[in-house]
Order: structure tokens, then C-alpha cells, then sequence
């Protein structure tokens, strides 16, 4: 349900979706893991999943592709794009107690309004794509 619920609020916060699938189901993926307790909400977000590069996840354009990929799993030809995708949006928000939080939130509100024109999520956090990969990649493979 809360899957389900982040689509809708941003949506309706945004106004649009142009979005790519990646970060709207990655986003989605990410809040879907809330747990409740004694400090409120709080997100673990999506297990570390590197099963998918993220110039794979990039690739999947729109959702034809998406739909495609997430079908292929489904028969176990591959990894499910979700997973992989929670595990990318886990990165950006809880990287280094959330270092790069309010850079991704800009990249995510921007996407869904205006597809971020030609600026990547790297971009937002100041980095150069392989500085993002290699930050990415010694993320995951921590405990």
C-alpha cells in the first residue's frame, strides 16, 4: 500500500511524471519499507541489491522497458528491476547518514516535473558518474 501511495502523492505533488521507471519505482520500492516504533516513522529502506548496474537501471527508458525487464524476472531469466532500483534510491538517502538526502529529494522533484532535463543524479550531488558508481558499489558491499 505504500508502494502504491508514494506513486500517487508525488504525482499529485508534482503534477507529472517524467520521471524515469528506475527512480519512480525505486522511490516507491524505498518508502514501502516504513516500520513504525517508539521514534515514529523511520525507512530502512531496500536491501543492498547490486544485481543490476546502474547504467542497466538508466537504460530502461520508459516502461515498455521497464514491463519488459520486470516480466523477464518474473519467468527468472534476471533479477527484478525492483529490487535493484529500492537499493539505488536506499544509497542516495541513506549514504553516509544521509549526505546526499536533500540532493536526491531536488533530483526526484525535478524528474517527476520535468524529467531533470539533461542533468543526471550525479549531477545533483555533485559528482562525476564513475565517482557515483565507485561510492555506489563500496556501498553495497558493505554490512
Amino acid at each position: 500500500m505504500y508502494h502504491e501511495f508514494t506513486h500517487q502523492v508525488l504525482h499529485v505533488m508534482t503534477g507529472n511524471n517524467h520521471a524515469p521507471p528506475w527512480l519512480t519505482e525505486g522511490i516507491a520500492v524505498y518508502t514501502q519499507s516504513v516500520k513504525y516504533g517508539i521514534r515514529g516513522a523511520e525507512f530502512p529502506g531496500a536491501p543492498r541489491d547490486g544485481s543490476w548496474s546502474i547504467d542497466e537501471l538508466l537504460a530502461l527508458r520508459g516502461y515498455d522497458d521497464w514491463y519488459r525487464a520486470y516480466e523477464t524476472s518474473q519467468r527468472k531469466e534476471q533479477p527484478s528491476p525492483y529490487g535493484a532500483s529500492g537499493s539505488l534510491v536506499t544509497f542516495a538517502m541513506q549514504y553516509e547518514n544521509g549526505q546526499l538526502q536533500a540532493d536526491f529529494i531536488d533530483y526526484l522533484r525535478d524528474s517527476y516535473r520535468s524529467g531533470a532535463g539533461k542533468r543526471h543524479i550525479w549531477d545533483y550531488m555533485g559528482m562525476s558518474k564513475a565517482e557515483f558508481q565507485r561510492r555506489y558499489r563500496e556501498w553495497l558491499q558493505q554490512k
